[in-house]
């Protein structure tokens, strides 16, 4: 069989180090925020099978998918925390909804706990950054 041909030690490495570096250039992406999914890692690294069915014989490469990949929650704080930043850029305190849309958190998983007390975390700092920096001017 084929399979046993590989080296999947040395694939192993490759994949790990290809992983970690796609996320983090997923991450540090500009703009609106990208989730750091299985699906986004596959299209970038490829190998999509053995990231599927493989992972049992590439440890390192599981090690790196489990440090780096992003659960739905991580996911909506990071956007969360982006919109708040992108207010804060344009000088704007918006309504909750308007915020809500733009951090893309209005659906059913946008309702979790921890993303709303985020979203109040942030408006709150938003307007304490906004009142402190229009008390300088």
């Amino acid at each position: 069989r084929k399979s046993e041909l590989k080296d999947w030690e040395n694939i192993d490495v490759e994949l790990a180090a290809a992983i970690q570096a796609t996320a983090k250039r997923i991450r540090g992406t500009p703009g609106r925020p990208i989730r750091i999914s299985l699906a986004a890692i596959a299209r970038e690294v490829g190998h999509k099978a053995w990231l599927e069915h493989r992972l049992h014989k590439l440890p390192l490469t599981s090690k790196a998918l489990g440090d780096c990949l992003e659960s739905v929650e991580e996911f909506l704080i990071r956007r969360v925390r982006w919109a708040e930043e992108y207010y804060f850029q344009k000088g704007a305190l918006p309504m909750r909804s308007y915020f809500e849309a733009h951090a893309g958190t209005r659906h059913t998983s946008g309702k979790r706990p921890a993303v709303q007390k985020e979203i109040d975390a942030a408006l709150g700092r938003l307007n304490t950054r906004l009142s402190s920096t229009l008390a300088r001017l």
